[in-house]
Parts: C-alpha cells; structure tokens; sequence
C-alpha cells in the first residue's frame, strides 16, 4: 500500500491497512517501548485514527517516507504525547477514551477480533472499579479528569475546605483506583 490509496471517506483502505501492518507494529512497539499487546493495540488504533483524519481531511502526504515508516513516526509521537501526560500511569481520561475507541473501531472495522475484546475488557474493570468507589471520589476524578476543572472550581462545587484538600482526595482516589482495577 502507497499513500495514493487512501481517499476521503474511504474506510476500506483504511481497514485494510490496519490489518496490514497491525502484528508488526504491536511486536515492533513491545520491542521498542515494552508494551502490553493491548497498549500497543492501542497505539497502534490511535495512529491508524490519527491517519484517517488526515486522509479525510485531505492532507497531502508528498515528500514524505514510505507510508510504513511514517506511521511509525506518528506512532511514536503519540507513544511519547502519552507518556508525557499520563507518565505511565493510565488515568480515567485514558479508560474513557479506550472506551470510546473500542466502540468507535468496531463500527469501522466491524470485526470481533480477540484484541477488541482486551480493551472491552479493560473497560469493563474500569466501570467496575468506578462503582465500588465513593460517590465523592468518582466526582473529583470525573470533574478533574475528564471536564478537566482546576482544583479550585471542584473544591468551591464539591464544597470542600480547599484546593490542596480536593488535590488530595483525588490523590487517593486514583490510588484506590488502581487498587480496584
């Protein structure tokens, strides 16, 4: 496959690339980066993700290096944006989003493939986790998390004394979190 393959609203190019390379670059990425087979599943969604909106967008990709390599590259621009913002620690953000890709890619790729059911099943121990946590706790790792407030906004809506308290309430939520899933 070459860029030229690829055209706006075409899903078929898409699927078939996923597939493509797919097992080399979930084994290139636990080589490289020591990820799970479902993190580099992951990654490997999000690349292919990130490409399509291109392709749909109409970005061009002249001058560029063979299409394998440049999805690579974008691979790993993406490995270290999450390392950065997650330090690898998976946060609620990163659940949700799983969440929301698992459903996103089985209505693209209509497939039931062993993978897809890792991350449903990650998500699932998510939820679950979620429902054993307080009520407070599952409202400061939602509005910090995923509404992304500051701490000052969830101490005044929660009604906590402060900032540093709400910092470290969720500070132990996400420890009883991890705990939990």
């Amino acid at each position: 496959m070459n860029f030229s393959d690829f055209k706006p609203g075409d899903n078929q190019a898409i699927t078939q690339l996923f597939k493509l390379y797919k097992a080399e670059f979930i084994g290139w990425a636990q080589k490289k980066w020591k990820h799970e087979t479902t993190e580099a599943l992951t990654l490997w969604i999000d690349t292919v993700l990130v490409f399509r909106r291109k392709v749909w967008r109409g970005d061009t990709f002249e001058d560029r290096a063979t299409l394998k390599t440049y999805l690579f590259g974008v691979a790993t621009l993406i490995n270290k944006k999450n390392r950065f913002l997650w330090n690898k620690q998976q946060s609620l953000v990163q659940f949700v989003d799983d969440m929301t890709k698992f459903r996103f890619v089985n209505f693209i790729f209509d497939e039931k493939e062993e993978e897809m059911f890792l991350i449903n099943d990650r998500v699932d121990k998510l939820m679950k986790a979620l429902n054993e946590l307080g009520e407070n706790c599952k409202e400061i790792l939602l509005h910090a998390d995923i509404h992304q407030w500051s701490m000052e906004r969830i101490a005044q809506h929660l009604g906590y004394k402060n900032a540093n308290v709400v910092k470290t309430r969720k500070y132990k939520c996400k420890k009883q979190l991890m705990k939990l899933r």
